[in-house]
């Protein structure tokens, strides 16, 4: 009886602690299933930003080649810039092959600018005020939009400057470019400076400043050539995976992100059905050794009433005995065909037999004739 009480006890134990290392090894688990989840998200927004840092830098080679190609015809020839005729012809010719072009400003030695735009680009045009040549950087203010801008200077015969052509690059050629790279997922991409002024971004893009503007900015170092940071955006309060590449070339840094939330999504998804099925399966195993606790319990306590009503008619039979042996009268004990069972001492001393002599045999011994031959017939 205590061992079977035990042996329930035990059983609910054991139950427990397999249920509690279960949900340990299904934490540990899980944990390990979530940076698999990250890491793969960071690699697709690697492939993304490192991707696009390449491509930007193509298009704006490919571009800075463009106006090269024009300087050099009008190098060559310089009518073709100089004379407006002339110039109104070649200049749109170019610039609707160009496909990474807006438009484009031609000034002229004293100073003048004309203005050429593609189709569908707004005729106010702003071009920056600058002497430099190469990539121009404009980050953008209340009075001009951000963009990105070519300059050459205009050379003729005999090395004289004749004015220079500045082209700006197109918005909406960028925006078709990285929605390709984007895709289907959820991705965003920005392109900013290398001190994180922004240029392009998509609408849901984390607003990445080269300074925590919340407390709470999680690692706020500068994100070029990051591998994946971790960055909380001060707009939203979300969290962000970060992949950030430098343009080759040029001072631009591609953003590629994805918020941590969507990032784990699938892990979500994939975690909230191991808990629950590794709950359930501890819920039943729970109840299986809380059943068989009690199926247990529930023998140990018949054992016990059998123990109880063995030693009660343990008592009795005692009893039955001590009155059989003491009694003053004869007792004879026979079955349903006469045959003698047990005999008390007096009916020893009343027949004169022992209970040896009498018992296995016919009680009709003990009977005077003719009660013996009817008892027999």
């Amino acid at each position: 009886f205590p061992a079977l009480i035990g042996l329930a006890r035990r059983s609910v134990v054991l139950a427990g602690l397999i249920g509690v290392a279960s949900l340990v090894a299904t934490g540990f688990a899980l944990m390990q299933l979530r940076d698999y989840h990250v890491q793969t998200a960071v690699r697709t927004l690697q492939h993304v930003a490192y991707g696009l840092s390449e491509v930007t830098s193509r298009q704006i080679v490919e571009a800075d080649r463009n106006i090269l190609r024009i300087l050099e015809a009008a190098r060559l020839q310089p009518e073709l810039l100089a004379d407006r005729e002339q110039r109104d012809r070649v200049i749109p010719r170019n610039l609707s092959s160009i496909g990474q072009a807006s438009a484009i400003a031609f000034i002229d030695a004293q100073g003048d600018r004309h203005v050429y735009t593609q189709a569908g680009t707004p005729a106010a045009v702003t071009f920056p005020d600058t002497s430099r040549d190469g990539l121009i950087i404009v980050t953008g203010s209340d009075k001009e939009p951000p963009g990105l801008f070519l300059r050459r200077t205009v050379w003729l015969r005999g090395n004289q400057a004749g004015g220079a052509l500045i082209m700006r690059l197109s918005d909406r050629h960028l925006a078709d470019m990285y929605n390709v790279w984007r895709g289907q997922s959820g991705n965003t991409v920005s392109l900013t400076t290398t001190d994180h002024r922004p240029l392009f971004q998509h609408p849901d893009a984390p607003t990445l400043s080269a300074k925590p503007s919340a407390p709470d900015t999680i690692d706020p170092r500068p994100f070029a050539d990051t591998a994946g940071t971790l960055y909380r955006n001060p707009a939203d309060g979300r969290d962000y995976l970060v992949v950030s590449r430098r343009t080759p070339g040029y001072p631009l840094v591609v953003h590629a992100a994805v918020s941590e939330r969507e990032a784990l999504a699938e892990w979500t998804a994939q975690g909230s059905i191991l808990v629950v099925a590794m709950v359930t399966l501890v819920l039943i195993g729970m109840t299986m050794a809380r059943r068989h606790a009690a199926e247990l319990s529930r023998r140990a306590a018949a054992v016990g009433q059998m123990q109880a009503l063995q030693g009660a008619l343990s008592i009795e039979e005692a009893k039955l005995q001590a009155m059989f042996r003491t009694a003053l009268e004869s007792i004879i004990v026979i079955d349903e065909h006469g045959i003698i069972e047990r005999i008390n001492p007096a009916a020893e001393r009343t027949f004169g037999y022992s209970a040896d002599e009498l018992v296995g045999r016919n009680v009709s011994i003990l009977m005077p004739s003719p009660d013996r031959e009817g008892h027999d017939g």
